[in-house]
């Protein structure tokens, strides 16, 4: 029979497998379309129309590679807290998917605004 250690770790070694392939899937979107992005895009949409809402695309890049970093540091974080709490390492690994879910899905919104604005 499996124990219990090996099948959290199962679970929390997915959710970071899931977190570093959508961190991957938004660095080929950005690769692959870099050409075809202005200079600049809109990110800060609760500031005033103009130019205080636009970021260098490079930003995006940095974004993902930040996301990167968390997700590593809170998969470790997350090993050594399931040996005393399971549901809060499974919580912080979560956090962490629905954190990069949220970031890809605005990513999305303003590459394709770009490309089809284009």
């Amino acid at each position: 029979m499996e124990s219990g250690k090996s099948k959290n770790l199962d679970t929390l070694g997915w959710l970071a497998i899931l977190e570093i392939g959508i961190i991957l899937i938004g660095l080929a979107i950005t690769a692959y379309f870099w050409k075809e992005l202005p200079p600049q895009l809109p990110w800060f949409y609760s500031l005033p129309w103009g130019e205080d809402q636009l970021i260098p695309k490079l930003w995006f890049s940095i974004g993902m590679a930040v996301l990167g970093i968390i997700t590593v540091f809170n998969y470790f974080l997350s090993l050594r807290l399931q040996k005393n709490d399971y549901v809060v390492a499974v919580v912080v690994s979560s956090s962490t998917l629905l954190l990069i879910l949220i970031y890809f899905a605005s990513f999305l919104r303003v590459v394709s605004l770009m490309l089809w604005s284009i």
